[in-house]
């Protein structure tokens, strides 16, 4: 799985990046491709097709919802309390 982060710089970041970021970081790099590029950094924001922040997965620019399902799984809601 090769899955690609485009987030804003470290100032700039809100909740949506470090949802990214933190989502991310959960994946075996050995296993997967995983690359979190930041604004000013690694990229200009002219570089980029789509609003910031984003994530691609293979390639394809996913919402977050999917990239949840893709690399953490379904969603499921803990109805024991």
């Amino acid at each position: 799985m090769i899955v690609h982060a485009y987030v804003f710089n470290e100032a700039q970041q809100g909740v949506e990046d470090m949802r990214i970021i933190h989502m991310l970081k959960t994946l075996n790099p050995k296993e997967h491709d995983v690359r979190i590029y930041v604004l000013g950094q690694d990229f200009h924001k002219v570089d980029v097709e789509h609003e910031l922040p984003f994530a691609t997965l293979d390639g394809k620019k996913k919402s977050f919802d999917n990239l949840w399902n893709e690399v953490i799984g379904e969603k499921i809601h803990d109805t024991d309390f």
